[in-house]
C-alpha cells in the first residue's frame, strides 16, 4: 500500500525530512509496538507494490576505547532478502530513552516498521517467530552494566566509528552475522585504538 505523505501527522512528516535516505531511526511504541522508521531512496518506492517480508538482526557490542568502555545495540533490517534493503538503528544502551526502546525491539514478539520514501509511506508489523535458548533483554542488560560512564557524544564517535569500518549496511550484516551470531548471543565485544572523524 502506497500513502502520500501529506496525509501523516505534521511530527512524521518533519521526520521523514529530516531522516537521512537509507538511514533507520528508533520512533518509539505506537500501539504497544516498538516502531523503528527507515528512509528509503525514491526510487526504492516499487517496495510497496511487493509483499515485504522482514529479518531483523541485533547485535549488542561492547566497545573499549581508551579507558572507557561503550554499550550499543545494533538492529539490522534485510527486506525482501535484499542486501539494497538492508538498515541499521543503533541504540546507546546507556541513555535510558534508547535502552528502554531497545528493550522493548527486543522481547521478540512484534515490531513495526515505518517505511518512508520523500513522498510516500507505510506502516508494516512484523512478527519475530524468535526461539532461543536466551532472552536478547538480558544481553543488553549484561552490557550496559560493563560500560563505564561516558559522554553522549562518545557514543556518537563509536557508533560513526563501528558503523564505517565497512563500506554499507548490507556489510555491516554480514561481518555482524559472523562476530556476532545467534550461538554467541549476538554479542560481540571489541577494541578500537582510533576514532575516524564524525560527519559533519
Amino acid at each position: 500500500m502506497k500513502n502520500p505523505n501529506e496525509t501523516l501527522p505534521q511530527n512524521f512528516q518533519q521526520m521523514v525530512q529530516q531522516l537521512a535516505v537509507n538511514k533507520a531511526m528508533p520512533i518509539g511504541t505506537l500501539s504497544d509496538i516498538p516502531f523503528v522508521g527507515v528512509k528509503m531512496a525514491e526510487d526504492a518506492a516499487a517496495l510497496f507494490d511487493e509483499s515485504i517480508v522482514c529479518e531483523m538482526k541485533p547485535t549488542v557490542v561492547n566497545v573499549d576505547y581508551d579507558k572507557d568502555t561503550i554499550a550499543l545495540c545494533f538492529v539490522q533490517f534485510r527486506l525482501n532478502d535484499r542486501d539494497d534493503h538492508t538498515y541499521t538503528a543503533i541504540y546507546d544502551l546507556k541513555n535510558e530513552k534508547h535502552y528502554e526502546d531497545c528493550y522493548a525491539l527486543l522481547n521478540m514478539q512484534k515490531y513495526g516498521l515505518f517505511l518512508a520514501t520523500q513522498t510516500l509511506h507505510d506502516f508494516l508489523v512484523f512478527d519475530t517467530n524468535f526461539e532461543a535458548f536466551f532472552d536478547p533483554r538480558d544481553v543488553i542488560k549484561e552490557a550496559k552494566e560493563k560500560a563505564t560512564e561516558y559522554e553522549p557524544d562518545m557514543f556518537t564517535k563509536i557508533a560513526y566509528a563501528v558503523y564505517t569500518q565497512l563500506d554499507s549496511d548490507a556489510k555491516l550484516w554480514k561481518s555482524f552475522k559472523e562476530a556476532a551470531p545467534l550461538e554467541k548471543q549476538w554479542y560481540v565485544r571489541m577494541k578500537l585504538d582510533l576514532i575516524p572523524a564524525t560527519e559533519q
